[in-house]
């Protein structure tokens, strides 16, 4: 019985990152200046949320910068029982940048 919880765990947390890498692979210049957007959208809204928020941090963590939100959007789909989309717009600015700093 151990042993099955221990392996559900992993397989719960593998799972979670999973989804935030596919995120983070579908991350894309947005075409205004130097922001990105990142859509993911499999189940609910707070999940979804969740994910591209991780992703786009992540992603600019790797650039050795801060993760500074410009927009996000959501969109129910199918009426809300198929989940949501949501769309965030980001840019990743220096640690030490003003609009940081607001």
């Amino acid at each position: 019985m151990r042993t099955l919880l221990s392996l559900l765990i992993v397989v719960l947390l593998v799972s979670g990152c999973n989804h935030i890498e596919r995120a983070t692979n579908n991350i894309t210049p947005s075409g205004l200046g130097d922001s990105y957007t990142v859509t993911y959208g499999d189940g609910r809204y707070a999940e979804a949320r969740t994910i591209v928020y991780k992703a786009a941090n992540q992603y600019c963590e790797k650039k050795g910068k801060k993760l500074s939100i410009q927009k996000e959007s959501k969109q129910m789909v199918l009426g809300g029982f198929g989940g949501s989309n949501v769309e965030l717009v980001f840019q990743c600015i220096q640690r030490d940048d003003q609009e940081f700093q607001k």
